[in-house]
Order: structure tokens, then sequence, then C-alpha cells
């Protein structure tokens, strides 16, 4: 019964709909107008979407290059901080090792645990 109803309904829309020209055409407009914006929508969503690719490949790059960098400096760090280079540098200099008796250690405790008087005393510990 109620597809009965439906069914008469949607015929005297129908009935409406082409015995006024003027509302098919505008239906028709509108319809048009809907998937056009449709349509750009998609291809703006679509064009961002190649927009982050370039842009999410231009990054990976630069981290690559950067990492890569990274790893030459940490190379580059460990030859020069070797014991031996600089002993050999040093040696080149004139310089030769202390004998233990020449050696002096010196502690300086953090300033919070320093008396505001002896902040400025030689650095030896309380």
């Amino acid at each position: 019964m109620a597809a009965a109803r439906m069914s008469a309904h949607m015929t005297s829309v129908r009935a409406r709909v082409v015995s006024h020209p003027r509302l098919s055409i505008l239906a028709a407009a509108g319809l048009a107008v809907l998937l056009t914006a449709l349509g750009l929508r998609h291809v703006a969503h679509r064009r961002a979407v190649v927009q982050l690719g370039y842009e999410l490949s231009t990054a990976t790059a630069e981290l690559r290059r950067l990492d890569e960098e990274a790893r030459r400096l940490r190379l580059e760090q460990s030859v020069l901080t070797s014991p031996a280079r600089i002993e050999h540098l040093a040696a080149g200099l004139g310089m030769v090792r202390p004998s233990t008796d020449q050696i002096r250690v010196v502690w300086r405790a953090p300033a919070s645990l320093v008396p505001a008087n002896r902040a400025a005393s030689d650095g030896t510990p309380p």
C-alpha cells in the first residue's frame, strides 16, 4: 500500500516537472552546477595531494642528505679527536707527557653547593 502511494506521488511529481519546462531547465542547470562544483572540488583535492607528495619527496631527500652529512661529521670528529692524533700533534709542538708529580687535580663544587662567602674562592673543595 505504501509502495503504491509512493509510486503515485512520484508520478505526480514527474507530471508537475514535465508540465513546467522552466522547472526542468532549472533542475538540469542546478544539477550541472552541482556536478561542476563537485568536479572542481575533486580536482583541487587531487592537486593538493600531488603537491603534498612533492613536498614529502623533497623533505625526504633533504633528510637523507642531512643524515649523510651528520654521519660524515661524526666520522670527522672521531678522527680529529683520536688520542693518537692528538699525541702526534702535541709531539710535533714539542710537548711531552707530564710526570705524575706534575699533575694536580682541581675540584670545583657546583655553585649551588658553595656558600656565598666562598663563591669567589680559588676553587678548592668545601
